[in-house]
């Protein structure tokens, strides 16, 4: 059967019609009232939501050594220093005056991190969710979340750092800036940077 407009209107005025009061009239039960609680239940949806993880990226260009077991708990790295500039035209027949190798040490020391969740066998006979999975990715975003923290501090406690320099966008001079307290907004990333 095909409904028209004007069939519709008239089938939805049946339903604004306004209740007639009946003082005699039994209160109807509805899904509020005491008697039918029992029957309205929770709905469950299985699926424990997800939390939101951060992207990591501090140790993304860290360098990683193993330590061999047996072998103490600090690891040596050795650096040469750069090389300066050399932006002196050679004179034909003559050797440039050559640079020296200059070597330095960085060490480190092995630390530890980490934490555990409190399970009992009856939680994890009797939960309903699986607690034991849920809990290992909550345990390894900490751990990622730590790394992350504990690389970023020391990063940020090092001596060695790169601040971009402001320009006078009418002149064009260049503040160089030498402490990332002093950075502002006008310190920007420039291609020659």
């Amino acid at each position: 059967m095909k409904t028209t407009y004007s069939n519709l209107i008239v089938l939805m005025q049946i339903f604004a019609a306004e209740p007639v009061f009946n003082p005699q009239a039994q209160p109807v039960n509805n899904t509020s009232s005491a008697e039918l609680a029992a029957e309205m239940k929770i709905f469950y949806d299985k699926m424990l939501i997800k939390e939101a993880k951060p992207n990591l990226i501090h140790d993304q260009f860290a360098v990683k050594k193993p330590i061999p077991k047996g072998n103490g708990k600090t690891i040596e790295f050795r650096k040469l220093a750069p090389l300066p500039k050399a932006d002196t035209p050679l004179v034909e027949g003559v050797s440039p005056e050559g640079k020296n190798l200059k070597a330095t040490t960085i060490a480190a020391t092995v630390s530890q991190f980490g934490d555990f969740i409190h399970y009992t066998d009856m939680l994890t006979m009797t939960s309903i969710d699986n607690l034991v999975v849920q809990g290992l990715e909550l345990l390894s975003a900490q751990a990622g979340v730590t790394l992350d923290t504990v690389v970023r501090n020391a990063i940020n406690s090092g001596t060695n750092g790169f601040m971009a320099s402001s320009y006078d966008p009418i002149t064009g001079a260049e503040t160089k800036c030498y402490s990332r307290y002093a950075l502002t907004s006008a310190n920007k990333l420039t291609v020659k940077e």
